[in-house]
């Protein structure tokens, strides 16, 4: 159980893509539900969760900024993505149900797993 991991395939997901929109201006929940293709009330409560876990804040109307311990678990993440996308897939484009079982994947391996990775 040491190597139980605190994200899931979702958490992943939802995090990537926050960091992809992410601008100095903040990013809109709306615009992570369309990103994701998922209602804004399911954005809602995965920003209740990175509340929580310190990988946001948000300001007064909803914006919601990555910090400093968000971007440094997007980033981990998002090599770890690349990785295992790049092996997978090489140079065909992912789809969205790629993108949700590679985010599934990268949540269940241990961290030994993961920096072998890349």
């Amino acid at each position: 159980m040491a190597n139980k991991k605190t994200l899931t395939g979702s958490h992943i997901r939802y995090l990537l893509a926050i960091k992809r929109l992410h601008k100095d201006t903040g990013v809109r929940s709306i615009d992570i539900a369309n990103e994701l293709n998922l209602t804004k009330v399911s954005v809602h409560c995965m920003m209740d969760t990175f509340l929580n876990l310190k990988y946001i804040h948000k300001e007064r109307g909803g914006l919601v900024y990555l910090t400093d311990h968000g971007i440094q678990k997007a980033n981990e993440y998002e090599v770890y993505h690349k990785a295992l996308k790049d092996r997978l897939f090489s140079d065909v484009s992912v789809d969205e149900s790629a993108d949700i079982a590679i985010c599934a994947f990268i949540s269940e391996l241990s961290e030994n797993s993961l920096a072998a990775l890349v």
